[in-house]
Order: C-alpha cells, then structure tokens, then sequence
C-alpha cells in the first residue's frame, strides 16, 4: 500500500519543483513592469542612474479607435509601490501596436532584467503574470500557458490559453527558457465574462523598430544569445577596430632602424687529407639590426652573433703517434659580425622576398677539442691555448619577411682557417700536433636563420 502511495507522490513533487522553476525563471521580469491604468501595463526596457530615470515602453492599438497615451503619464512601479509622473519621449508602430517611449524619474537604480529577449515562436509555450485585482497587486505567474497559434504577415501574432486565464495588456510573454518573447496586446480582467483571443507582439520586432529610433540610448536589452547590445556591439567592434588600425599604423611606420633577436642552425663542412671529409652541426644567437628597413629597395644588415662550429675529426685524417694519440672533436667558438647588402625583390603588404650578399669578420676563441691518447675509446678534453685568431667569411643569402618574422636560408665560406697547424701539446711524455693534417683550408657553412624584430613590421606600403 506504501509503495502505491510513494509513486503518485514523487510524480506531484516533480510536478511541483518543475512548475517552481519555470515560475522562477517567469518572475525575472517582475521588476521591468510598469503600472500605467485601466488594467494596462508598460515594461521598462533601459534605465540610467546617473540621471535618475527609467525608460519604459507601453501600448495602445492603433486601429481600434482608443485615444493615444498621453504626454505625461501616471505610473507606479511594481517593486518600490512608487508613483510617478512619466513624459513620453516618442512613439513608433509595430504591428496594429503604437508602441510609445516613455522616461520616468527614479532615484534609486532598479533591479531589472535587461537581457534575453528573443522572437516569439509557435514552438513555445509562454507564461505571463496575474494579480489580485487590489490596488498594492500581489503577483503570481499564470499557470495557463499561452501558445502562438499563427502570425499575421503585419507581425501580429495570435495565441491560444485556456478559458479563464485572465491577462492585461502590455504584460510580458516569457518562454520555458525564461527569455522574453513579447508582450500582451489585449487584455482581460478577473471579472471579464467573455473570453476573447489573445494577442502579442514579438519582443524582437519591438527591439528592432526602438533600435532604429534611438540606438540604444533608452532600449538597452540583450537579446538571446549575445554578450551585448547592438549599440555595445558596434562600441567594441569600432574599439577593436581602432586598436588594430593603432597597431597596423604602428607597424606599418618607416623606421630608420630596427633590432630584433635571430637564431641560426647550420651544418659545417670541411675537406681534410687523402680526400676525406669532415661535418658537423651548430648554432648562433644573437642580434639583427637593420639600417634602413623599411623604405627603398635595399639594406644594410649588421648581426653580431655568438657562433658555435663543432667538427667529427675522422680517424684517418689526425696524426697518429706511437703513443696511440688520436684527435676525434673539434669545437670552435666564434663571436661573428655578419655585414649584409640585402635587396629587396618587391615589397608586398603580406610581405615579400630578399637576397643578400656579405662579409663577416669574426674572432674565434682557443679551440677545444676531444682526444684518445691510446688509440682506443677513452676521451680526454682539452684546450688549445694560445690558438685564438681572427676569420673571415663570405656569405650568401636568400628569404623571406613578414609581419615581424622573418627566415633566410644562407651559404657562407670561412677562408681563414680553423685550427693551428703549429700548435703542440705533450700527451704522456710524447709531443704531439693534435690538428696535423685537418683545419687549415677553411669551411663552408649551410643554414637557416630565424628572426623577429621588435619594433615594426615587414611588409610596410612603401616602396
């Protein structure tokens, strides 16, 4: 027996909690309704604090014959009982509906809701609001709900509800989603004996003709599914658009200097003796400053850099002593100074293609390099002090700029060479030349060299 009577009761508690949601959800616009006379309503639809005023909207039908709403009006506000002398600001038509602008003065800032609007629509049911007919109304959300049975080619829409539903016009239609569809153009009352056929407009035509008329300085909603008015839509849009024009303008400003940071990778090759030869792979770090680049056909690139050279010494190409000493590494360490004539092929505003030819003087450390004193896998660091000298390069390159990025492919020839062929060490008791035989005809180097400058961009319009 108690499980007879727990289903039908967990069927009315879900029941309940249902229809306390969607009432919640109906009772948000609450704070927007206006009491005008004569069981009509108005629906604030902006406000400003700063002034001290509301502006609210309300009906009449222009074909029936009523007399239009006047220029001053008596309103209360539902949610402070406060009265108050309202002046109409305009009036525009929707459907066989003047809708009429009104602004009243309120000193304090008004809870209202001011987001979701949308179109009514013959999927939704939609509620409203009914009171107890007294003076100081109590308000409840209609159980009834309204459905939009057709829609007239004016904009007219024409709903169905149940048989003693009872609704004013001018109040506010609000779907299960609770967002605002529109408002009640027809009234009834408690007390109306015959029932007639409700009508409304859509909240999203309303928006469209008080749009046109004001931009948003007194209809400030939101309509479903957007962040922001139509009026702050376009504010941001123009906001952003300025802060790209600031941006593009800044970048696009003729420098006569610029600087950026640049990374090389390369491979370095290297012939030794008896027709063998000799690889390896390094980097560079450091600055590009640019004479010159944004204006004319041609530039002046100065890169001091930190270069990097490592070199695989084959085993046939380092002397071999008694005492099993072989050379296996090499590294070099270079700080360069590359000084590029670069020539623009055409400047583009996406960006545009280069070449370049140039001479780099540079400083190269005391080598270091890797041995086996036995011949065997045992590797011993040393380096060779005193071996320090000065280089020279010649180099070619060819890329590509845009925006601030820029990448050039390059080859370059070092024809100084790259080791002491005099220096000697003593490696257990044995005087040895460790660079005998490899070093002394120089290297080509092959790479890619990324950059990005810090100020401005490539790609600039002028010619």
């Amino acid at each position: 027996m108690k499980k007879k009577l727990l289903l039908p009761l967990f069927i009315l508690l879900l029941s309940y909690h249902a229809l306390m949601a969607q009432n919640t959800k109906a009772y948000q616009y609450l704070p927007n309704v206006v009491d005008i006379e004569n069981n009509s309503f108005g629906l604030i639809v902006g406000q400003n604090p700063a002034q001290g005023e509301v502006y609210f909207i309300a009906l009449t039908n222009k074909q029936s014959g009523e007399a239009e709403l006047p220029s001053k009006l008596n309103i209360r506000y539902y949610k402070l009982s406060e009265k108050a002398v309202a002046t109409r600001i305009s009036k525009t038509t929707v459907a066989d509906q003047w809708v009429y602008l009104y602004r009243a003065p309120l000193k304090a800032k008004l809870d209202i809701r001011d987001r979701n609007y949308t179109a009514l629509s013959g999927r939704n049911s939609y509620q409203s609001y009914i009171d107890n007919g007294e003076v100081d109304s109590i308000w409840y959300s209609s159980e009834p709900p309204f459905k939009q049975i057709s829609q007239e080619q004016n904009g007219k829409h024409v709903l169905q509800t149940d048989r003693g539903n009872f609704y004013y016009r001018g109040m506010p239609l609000i779907d299960d989603q609770g967002n605002l569809a529109g408002l009640l153009t027809t009234s009834t009352g408690s007390n109306s004996e015959r029932f007639r056929v409700p009508e409304a407009i859509s909240m999203a035509d309303i928006a469209k003709r008080l749009y046109e008329f004001d931009k948003c300085s007194f209809f400030q909603m939101v309509e479903t599914g957007q962040v922001f008015n139509p009026c702050d839509r376009l504010k941001n849009a123009q906001v952003q658009k300025n802060k790209e024009e600031d941006i593009y303008n800044s970048n696009n400003q003729v420098h006569a200097l610029a600087i950026g940071h640049a990374l090389t990778l390369n491979g370095n090759f290297s012939s030794g003796p008896n027709g063998s030869s000799m690889a390896g792979f390094g980097y560079a770090a450091g600055l590009n400053i640019y004479i010159n680049p944004d204006k004319g056909k041609v530039r002046l690139l100065l890169s001091p850099r930190f270069n990097h050279v490592p070199f695989k010494v084959n085993a046939n190409v380092s002397s071999t002593y008694k005492s099993g000493f072989l050379t296996k590494k090499f590294r070099a360490n270079t700080v360069d100074m590359p000084v590029v004539l670069e020539f623009v092929t055409k400047r583009q505003i996406k960006g545009y293609g280069f070449f370049g030819i140039g001479y780099v003087p540079g400083y190269q450390f005391d080598g270091k390099y890797i041995y086996s004193a036995d011949g065997g896998d045992s590797k011993t660091r040393a380096v060779a002090f005193g071996t320090a000298k000065f280089t020279n390069k010649v180099l070619l390159e060819i890329g590509t700029a845009g925006a601030r990025r820029r990448a050039a492919f390059f080859v370059a020839y070092q024809f100084t060479g790259w080791t002491d062929q005099s220096y000697t060490t003593v490696v257990n008791g044995i005087t040895v030349a460790p660079f005998n035989g490899f070093g002394s005809n120089g290297y080509f180097s092959l790479g890619l060299e990324f950059s990005s400058r810090w100020s401005g961009q490539w790609g600039l319009k002028s010619k």
